[in-house]
């Protein structure tokens, strides 16, 4: 198990330490907590995974606590991390800040305990 907590920490994101969290979360949550999916587009891509691998180190790292909350307490979270689509029922935007920029990402909740991320965006530098 080690190595496997190695081979994602030599990419650069994660130390050992963190990446050793992150799975240990994802297979606890792939059996008690919420889903988080990805719009796939026409193309078979993943818009909102491109997006997070574009942004910063640190809003990565931030988005990866976001997500955690997310999986942990579904609709539950609530601001600073999470506002609701004002005029919009159930669209939701993940709202990050790193040191130079606010990102936002746009989510609506689904059936089954389900969230899908569709797009993301970069709102303006500070």
């Amino acid at each position: 198990m080690k190595q496997l907590f190695s081979a994602i920490a030599e990419n650069g994101r994660y130390s050992e330490k963190m990446a050793c969290h992150y799975i240990a979360h994802v297979l606890y949550n792939n059996a008690y907590g919420w889903t988080i999916k990805y719009y796939t587009d026409s193309y078979g891509t993943f818009p909102v995974r491109d997006f997070i691998d574009s942004i910063s180190p640190e809003a990565q790292a931030k988005f990866i606590f976001i997500a955690d909350l997310l999986e942990d307490y579904g609709i539950g979270v609530k601001e600073p991390y999470i506002k609701s689509i004002s005029g919009q029922k159930k669209l939701f935007e993940i709202r990050i800040k790193d040191r130079v920029n606010i990102h936002r990402i746009f989510y609506f909740t689904y059936t089954g305990k389900t969230l899908v991320l569709l797009h993301g965006f970069t709102k303006k530098n500070r």
